[in-house]
């Protein structure tokens, strides 16, 4: 685990109670998986049980550290205002790094390393994320992503997914 610190200003700790931007419905779906207890806040355990999913061990410390730094209410847990400023201020990145991110993920998702992403893949990676996706759910995200109509996912289609959903949600 990458130990990194962000400096919230006043000015970004207003925008936890600004209106909700065009982006909401993508941020929201990340927040419902980081939610994992649904709860409507994203607590420390919350974060390590995703963290885990993808193959990281936080500290208990790191993880109390992550929740602090975004944690607008002061109640030790971060709602939904709040995890849209995290998210924000976390991904904003060179187009360089973003994309070293991008190959980081798709590695976690070839879980196989045979360079696609398979919808067994994809379905086993939602289940340790605490999503069961039915095999329609999977087929009809791969078929929404795969454009070579090989029921995979090759690191090119993820890429220009990912980078197009970055320019969508202004990162």
């Amino acid at each position: 685990m990458s130990n990194f610190t962000l400096e919230v200003t006043t000015t970004e700790r207003e925008r936890c109670r600004s209106p909700k931007s065009t982006s909401e419905t993508i941020v929201q779906q990340l927040f419902t998986l980081f939610d994992a207890d649904r709860s409507g806040a994203v607590s420390t355990e919350d974060l390590k049980s995703v963290l885990n999913a993808i193959g990281q061990n936080p500290t208990k410390a790191e993880l109390q550290a992550m929740v602090a730094e975004f944690d607008c209410e002061g109640n030790g847990e971060i709602g939904f205002e709040e995890f849209s400023l995290l998210l924000s201020k976390c991904i904003q990145m060179s187009d360089d790094e973003y994309k070293e991110r991008v190959a980081e993920a798709f590695e976690i998702m070839d879980m196989d390393r045979n360079g696609f992403i398979e919808p067994r893949e994809l379905q086993e990676l939602m289940k340790r994320l605490g999503q069961h996706l039915s095999d329609d759910d999977v087929e009809r995200i791969m078929d929404e992503v795969d454009r070579s109509d090989g029921d995979r996912v090759s690191f090119a289609e993820f890429q220009e997914l990912m980078m197009q959903n970055r320019i969508q949600l202004g990162f």
